[in-house]
């Protein structure tokens, strides 16, 4: 089949109405529609991007088998996914994107959806995918992931992805800003202050993944 006859089709859902968006190119542009009315939002996306992405995303599903079992969801979220991964020319950001669109279309996964995660994942560069990247892979991950009083040593991670000091502080200040990861706070306070327990901060050297952004990693790292 040419990429010219390719054509796609995602349940939404909006309250109490449900229906069908069907996505083809026409004239190496996509063209969206549901039912009869044309949507111009998708009209100017790259023909070449949205195959590849929706063809990662088909091939998700067919390792799952979810073709035909995929939860609607809210037009607002699936366009801004679509949005996004359609401007994406690199792979492997886009193989996020992909992850994040077939994770939220389990049932067990609605309760999950919310716009933050779109919003933190078109703003992660590639160096910072990488340190997340790195982070859940490791093999203790989910013993610091766990436990509080354990860190992620900022130096190792740099040393081991060869990023210049410049290249892991502006990613590390990037993911500070996302609330994705946090400066290491010991729970156990290093000092008083008339009464006042006073924390040190381990900053960008010795930090953790927040809560939010180890619900990022279990979105767009999933094992399909």
């Amino acid at each position: 089949m040419q990429d010219k006859d390719k054509f796609y089709e995602f349940g939404i859902k909006s309250g109490s109405i449900e229906g069908k968006l069907k996505i083809q190119n026409s004239n190496n542009r996509v063209v969206a529609k549901i039912g009869d009315v044309l949507l111009d939002k998708l009209n100017y996306y790259r023909w070449n991007n949205a195959v590849k992405f929706l063809d990662k995303y088909n091939d998700k599903k067919n390792k799952r088998s979810t073709h035909g079992k995929e939860t609607p969801l809210p037009p607002k979220f699936l366009f801004e996914i679509l949005d996004n991964a359609f401007m994406e020319e690199d792979d492997d950001m886009q193989e996020l994107w992909a992850n994040l669109l077939s994770g939220w279309q389990y049932a067990e996964k609605r309760s999950d959806i919310g716009m933050v995660f779109i919003e933190i994942l078109k703003n992660l560069s590639k160096n910072e995918i990488i340190i997340l990247s790195t982070i859940n892979n490791s093999i203790d991950t989910n013993e610091v992931r766990s436990n509080k009083n354990m860190f992620i040593n900022g130096k190792m991670v740099k040393e081991h992805l060869h990023l210049s000091e410049e290249e892991y502080e502006l990613a590390m200040l990037n993911l500070f800003r996302l609330y994705c990861c946090e400066g290491f706070h010991h729970e156990t306070p290093g000092m008083f202050v008339g009464g006042i327990p006073i924390h040190s901060n381990g900053g960008i050297e010795k930090f953790r993944v927040t809560a939010l952004g180890y619900k990022l990693l279990d979105m767009i790292f999933e094992n399909v």
